[in-house]
């Protein structure tokens, strides 16, 4: 090993405490490669159903969809219903469906739920999960989310809604 000098080795030490720390500012910056690291995407809530006349008011209802961006084919939704405050009942349905077949192709129901709730103006179905197709090499892949929206006034009358969907 040959001598250095002073200013030479302090050059080496600093240009090495660069190295590193560029090696793990790019590391921290890397997007995730472990399962570990992925989550499920934001929720994407779109308006199914807008000023739905209903008995005391209107009817509003959303579907509402999520995917999970590791490598697990995972997808789940859910749906809101917003009704004339004081509804006896509210109903709220919501399913996931997937097709491989572009979008007007036939599409396959993969997950779905519903639920009532009593004496309020609002409902949700509960969450849903389930997987979609891995549409590989042979097709287009699209999500649609189909729900119900419904309310009755009193326990005697009848039910009132609509239904609705999105396609992604």
């Amino acid at each position: 090993m040959t001598h250095m000098p002073p200013a030479a080795k302090k050059s080496l030490i600093l240009l090495s405490s660069a190295t590193l720390l560029l090696a793990a500012m790019f590391a921290m910056s890397a997007p995730a490669t472990d399962e570990a690291e992925a989550a499920w995407t934001a929720w994407h809530c779109p308006w199914h159903v807008q000023n739905y006349p209903v008995t005391g008011g209107t009817l509003h209802g959303r579907g509402c969809d999520s995917l999970w961006d590791g490598a697990a084919l995972d997808w789940r939704v859910w749906a809101d219903t917003y009704a004339p405050a004081g509804s006896y009942s509210i109903y709220t349905y919501v399913a996931g469906l997937d097709t491989c077949g572009g979008i007007n192709g036939s599409y396959s129901l993969r997950m779905q739920t519903d639920h009532y709730d009593y004496s309020t103006g609002y409902g949700t179905s509960g969450v849903a999960e389930g997987s979609y197709a891995d549409c590989g090499e042979w097709g287009e892949h699209h999500y649609r989310v189909v729900t119900s929206h419904g309310v009755k006034a009193t326990s005697g009358s009848s039910q009132q809604g609509t239904a609705g969907s999105h396609t992604d």
